[in-house]
């Protein structure tokens, strides 16, 4: 850089303004570990904030008017030829009413120097000390995608705004809302009904106008608010104008909804309101006060960033709840500090705007704003105003604000709780001070490393070495007289112990570190208080006997068509209480016409699985912390529902189960309005029942039970919560997974009973067989066989089921010509022209087809001039007919 450059850099009267703020902002970093679009922002946002936009604007037009009035300066525009002043001068951006111009201070540089964008950011980042940052090229790619995206959406905004202009009736209805027609357009307020879009020239902004304007169309036409951020477009909304119809576009095209700042605002704003919606912002700046719609925007992530600095910067921040209770005020001041300050509009009135309606003025909302009491102020009165122990929670929940508080504000409101709170003296006030002080700074503190020295359960449901845990909850009576179900854990070791919130617990000696807080849900208890005591005295209900209990209780109220169903569902749900020692649990998928008991079968399961629950039950909020909470099997009634794109639950629904079959295998979802990553533990039972089939790769993890209808009496019985002793059944259930865990742990980690089943196969079926060969041990004699025969049957279907008939074809054609005739070695060709004897119709199978075939199966070609030939030998042939469970048609035999 020249010397003259510098100098005349150094004479700038806006370095001198941003120097003296550098120290404001010199302590904030941009690192490339940033996501590319939060990176860009990031840098842009400070260099915005630390520029003195005024001071660029004289540095071309000269000294603003300054306005005591809250108005902005108005001058004579220089990218127009201007005899009155039209330039409206914010404090961050300006906006002229002769040609439309709209920009903030990139591009007040763009149009005065003829320079890009980045150049304009980093000569204005120069001037107040901000370094510039290293870009990755992905953060240069995003940054200018973002900057592509925003110009298109301003020529949205302004092709709206056109529209408003030239709509008498839109018109109007927005002056009817009490903005005159400076707000208006200072606000850039549109209109949207439906008709032509121009081309914006970005595939992004383009989708989201239309998709705002094809919904305007719908309802009759809509006001456009346009989202800004220092003059830049970021956002658009709409609001239908026949009646309270509020639309933001899509998330995936949009992004996140953005809070709506109105013409005054600024960040550097020494006033800022907070208002609900962007019709109360647009009045306010009609009456020249900064304000800040939230818009339906979450108070995380950017917003309460924005927030924080203005708190930290020491602004007085205002809100003005609408009268229907939505405005999260106790939420904003756990954001900004117990000295937000609330605003509480005139009795009846809903909002701002409404109030503007009827006639109110500036000089009354500033009266509202004078008489506006702290949060902290509030709460005080709220705890004077409380007894017993509502208001020692009241108290207790005053000194974590109160620890918040600068010296001075500490001082005078000492004086004010002292007086309002007699039993507190100053003594007592400077002691529980401390203790939210210290409280504080222990959440801060460094944690303590436990990774690897205690041992980590589930609290609902987990096994050790040589220790179970069960959680149930039971109606239990508080000191406090609160009654409710609270959770107790029930050990192997015979002890019951309370779960008090505490997540390190004592269990027989050893300190284990419970995974979740122990969780209580709904209000029925299914293990009976009095069976859990009988437990805890020695109560230990024989195995077998518990499993033919369960076996009866399904055959007497279902009618399944395979010998053996009602004992392998029997071991199934005894596998409910036990499924955690195992590396994987099978599903079981219920399939049958309508009315054959599938709905039945299911009502029968959920009065004795573990921790049983329907899906329908559940939102799709609820369903994921449901399944980790409670470690049950969840039930999923007509799971046609799955492939139901309009179904809310459909998509959580198939996330739940393409995780669950195996443990270590996490759910990640992004919950809430800043996208936190959250992984829930969905590993566990399921049972699906469906009228049409699964989907191959479910199917594949599930037991199928195939249902008909009934033609006898079963048809006729009602499962009710009344019609079987369902509790003493489950109380031997919880004692079998107590008692004789690391028996049935032996035995599956031993694979006993998985001989002659493949890998997949042996993997669904090892934990109902390891159940059954312990039982055979203690005396329910040929059970394991039972279940072994049952097994091999059903893992020959799967494999028939998963080969269509052209493959079964290829495989039988391919036993003939290998092993009937003893080829060698085989064409594609005569392999097609061999399947014709096994299929009723042959059209459409090529030889390119075979080739691909023959290749899947494992069968490699080899080259001979134009011929393609596969080796082939008869062991070969019918390992992989073995394998798929296909039987030769020529001799009968199962190869």
């Amino acid at each position: 850089m020249s010397g003259k450059r510098k100098k005349e850099k150094a004479a700038s009267p806006l370095l001198a303004a941003g120097t003296a703020r550098v120290s404001a902002v010199e302590h904030l970093h941009y690192t490339s570990q940033m996501p590319a679009c939060q990176a860009w922002r990031y840098y842009v946002e400070r260099v915005r904030e630390a520029t003195d936009f005024p001071a660029i604007v004289e540095e071309t037009v000269g000294s603003l008017p300054r306005r005591v009035d809250g108005r902005p300066a108005m001058v004579k525009c220089p990218w127009h030829d201007d005899h009155h002043p039209s330039l409206a001068v914010y404090p961050d951006h300006a906006h002229c009413f002769g040609c439309d111009w709209h920009g903030d201070c990139f591009t007040w540089l763009m149009q005065r120097d003829g320079v890009d964008f980045r150049t304009a950011l980093d000569e204005l980042a120069w001037r107040v000390g901000i370094p510039k940052p290293h870009w990755t090229p992905e953060q240069e790619k995003a940054a200018q995608e973002q900057r592509e995206y925003e110009d298109a959406l301003a020529l949205a905004a302004r092709h709206f705004a056109s529209r408003l202009q030239e709509t008498p009736a839109a018109l109007a209805y927005a002056r009817g809302r009490a903005w005159s027609d400076e707000v208006i357009r200072a606000e850039g307020l549109g209109y949207a009904n439906g008709g032509p879009l121009p081309a914006l020239g970005n595939e992004r902004a383009q989708r989201v106008a239309e998709a705002l304007n094809n919904w305007a169309g719908r309802v009759g036409g809509a006001i456009v608010y346009v989202h800004r951020n220092g003059g830049r477009v970021v956002y658009l909304a709409g609001r239908s104008i026949a009646g309270k119809e509020h639309y933001n576009p899509p998330r995936g095209l949009a992004g996140e909804r953005r809070p709506y700042l109105n013409a005054f605002y600024s960040i550097r704003s020494e006033t800022v309101i907070i208002v609900e919606g962007q019709a109360d912002a647009v009045t306010l700046s009609g009456w020249g006060f900064p304000a800040l719609a939230l818009a339906g925007s979450g108070l995380t992530g950017d917003l309460a960033s924005r927030l924080q600095r203005h708190a930290k910067r020491g602004a007085t921040l205002y809100v003005v709840p609408d009268a229907d209770g939505r405005t999260d005020v106790a939420g904003l001041a756990e954001t900004v500090g117990p000295l937000l300050r609330v605003v509480t509009l005139p009795e009846g009135v809903a909002d701002t705007n409404a109030w503007a309606q009827q006639g109110a003025t500036a000089e009354d909302f500033r009266g509202l704003l004078d008489a506006a009491p702290y949060w902290l102020d509030l709460q005080i009165e709220n705890a004077a105003a409380a007894q017993g122990v509502a208001r020692d929670k009241a108290v207790e929940a005053l000194f974590p604000l109160l620890a918040q508080l600068p010296p001075i504000a500490l001082a005078r409101y000492k004086g004010r709780v002292t007086k309002a709170l007699k039993e507190i003296r100053a003594r007592d006030f400077d002691r529980f001070l401390r203790a939210a002080r210290q409280a504080q700074a222990d959440q801060h503190a460094p944690a303590e490393v436990l990774e690897g020295h205690y041992p980590v359960i589930a609290p609902a449901l987990d096994f050790l070495d040589n220790l179970a845990v069960v959680t149930v909850p039971l109606l239990a009576k508080k000191v406090d007289g609160r009654l409710a179900h609270f959770p107790y854990l029930v050990t192997s070791d015979r002890q019951i112990i309370p779960a008090d919130g505490e997540r390190m617990v004592d269990i027989g000696g050893r300190t284990v570190i419970l995974r979740d807080p122990p969780a209580a849900l709904g209000n029925v208890t299914r293990w009976k208080y009095s069976d859990i005591r009988a437990y805890l005295k020695g109560d230990a209900p024989d195995p077998v006997e518990t499993y033919l209990e369960v076996e009866r209780l399904l055959d007497r109220y279902i009618d399944f068509r395979d010998e053996g169903t009602s004992d392998v569902l029997a071991l199934w749900v005894m596998g409910t209480y036990l499924y955690p020692l195992f590396e994987a649990f099978p599903y079981v998928a219920l399939m049958g016409p309508k009315g054959s008991g599938k709905t039945k079968t299911l009502d029968v399961i959920a009065k004795l699985a573990f921790n049983a629950r329907v899906s329908s039950s559940m939102s799709p909020a609820s369903l994921f912390r449901v399944v980790q909470a409670t470690r049950g099997m969840l039930g999923i009634d007509e799971a046609e529902r799955l492939g139901n794109s309009k179904d809310p639950i459909a998509a959580d629904l198939r996330l739940l189960l393409n995780a669950g079959y195996k443990r270590g295998s996490p759910a990640i979802r992004c919950e809430g309005d800043d996208h936190q990553v959250v992984e829930f533990e969905v590993y566990g039972p399921k049972m699906i029942a469906s009228i049409r089939g699964l989907e191959d790769v479910l199917e594949s993890r599930c037991i199928l039970i195939n249902m008909l209808r009934t033609a006898g009496h079963k048809g006729n019985l009602v499962v009710s919560e009344y019609s079987e002793d369902w509790a003493r059944a489950r109380h031997g259930l919880y004692c079998f997974a107590l008692q004789h865990f690391e028996d049935v742990r032996d035995r599956y980690l031993a694979g006993a009973g998985a001989d002659g089943l493949n890998n997949r196969q042996a993997e669904l079926w090892r934990p109902i067989l390891a159940i059954a060969a312990y039982l055979d041990d203690c005396g329910a004699n040929g059970l394991l066989a039972l279940i072994q025969d049952y097994a091999k049957r059903k893992a020959t279907e799967a494999e028939e089921i998963n080969l269509d008939d052209w493959r079964l074809a290829l495989l039988l054609a391919l036993h003939k010509l290998a092993v009937l005739e003893n080829s060698t070695e085989v064409t594609p060709k005569e392999v097609r022209d061999t399947m014709a004897d096994f299929l009723d119709e042959s059209d459409g199978i090529s030889a390119q087809w075979v080739g691909y075939r023959l290749r899947e199966f494992g069968f490699q070609r080899r080259r001979t001039g134009k011929k393609r030939l596969y080796p082939v030998s008869a062991q070969s042939v019918m390992d992989v007919m073995l394998r798929y469970g296909v039987e030769s048609a020529e001799d009968g035999k199962a190869v």
